[in-house]
């Protein structure tokens, strides 16, 4: 839920029935090396131009960890990468901006 301020600026409010951040699809992508066989990864980009990405994965360890793989191996078979620099406070620890920044700016 996202409300507005008189000057129409957004904030985040919370999610729908107040569920944690953990729950959704970004901070559940599952690619890693571990569950995602090299040949299927390989076949998977066949033929790849670009690769599109968020930042919300970057917040939580596996999805990060998901995400820089798939990019990584995309750019490697010569994809364009393109991030959707998707700042959302809500997804990180509190008190975690600087290594937040630090972490998507690197991805970037």
């Amino acid at each position: 839920v996202v409300t507005r301020d008189a000057g129409m600026v957004p904030t985040f409010a919370c999610f729908v029935n107040k569920r944690p951040a953990n729950e959704f699809a970004d901070c559940l992508f599952d690619l890693t090396p571990e569950t995602l066989p090299p040949a299927t990864l390989d076949a998977g980009l066949d033929g790849c131009r670009w690769i599109c990405s968020s930042t919300l994965s970057l917040a939580f360890p596996k999805s990060q960890r998901s995400v820089r793989h798939l990019v990584d191996a995309a750019v490697e078979k010569g994809a364009r990468k393109f991030v959707d620099i998707n700042w959302r406070d809500v997804f990180w620890p509190e008190g975690m901006e600087d290594f937040a920044r630090d972490e998507i700016l690197d991805f970037a």
